[in-house]
């Protein structure tokens, strides 16, 4: 009996245009694939290309990141002119800011290799590295747009980017959504653990509510 490989999934549509259109680039290709991200994420990730690079990807998750990131910090910056924070923390705020950037390359490749390597631990990495990378660039860019609502960006952003992740991973894997929580969740609910233990020690519920409202 034939076995089914693993990599029978063209590495592209077969079309003329790549998928999702931020592959061929272009502000206008940017924008439908955030649209479709958005609108339908089964559809999105069961069509996305899972090979031609890591370039694309990365740039489209940076650029959409950093923007939610820095408008985020900069809400957090006016609600500490407000409360008149101190000049430390206002300092390090302004240099979440420049640094963004950064962050949002080093997340994308730590979080991607953290869940990829899950992904192996339970069978569920029926594609390579780039295939998970794609996923969190796609979504990270996406997604962190939402930091230009100033209300609950936080919580938006990891209570329905968590349940998109699952999807991309399950349909660009081609695995069942039960090995893709596995994957997506445990260090999910390590950063929320990390976030409450800092938050928590240093500023109280005050500094949770805070945390999520900006």
């Amino acid at each position: 009996m034939n076995q089914q490989t693993p990599f029978e999934r063209e590495p592209f549509p077969s079309t003329s245009e790549k998928f999702p259109p931020w592959e061929n680039m272009g502000f206008e290709r940017w924008w439908t694939t955030v649209k479709g991200m958005f609108v339908a994420p089964s559809d999105f990730f069961s069509r996305m290309a899972i090979s031609g690079g890591l370039g694309r990807p990365l740039i489209f998750g940076v650029i959409g990141g950093s923007v939610g990131g820095i408008i985020a910090q900069a809400y957090s910056l006016i609600s500490s002119c407000v409360t008149n924070q101190q000049t430390g923390q206002f300092l390090i705020q302004v240099a979440l800011i420049f640094l963004m950037p950064l962050l949002m390359i080093l997340s994308l490749f730590l979080c991607s290799g953290t869940t990829h390597l899950l992904l192996k631990l339970v069978g569920g990495a029926r594609y390579n590295y780039e295939t998970t990378f794609r996923v969190y660039a796609y979504l990270t860019g996406s997604l962190g747009l939402l930091g230009v609502i100033p209300f609950c960006a936080t919580l938006l952003c990891l209570t329905w980017g968590t349940i998109v992740e699952i999807i991309g991973i399950s349909k660009a894997h081609q695995i069942s959504i039960g090995k893709a929580i596995f994957a997506v969740l445990i260090p999910t609910l390590s950063c929320w653990g990390c976030l409450a233990a800092m938050v928590g020690s240093e500023q109280g519920l005050g500094g949770i509510i805070k945390l999520f409202l900006f």
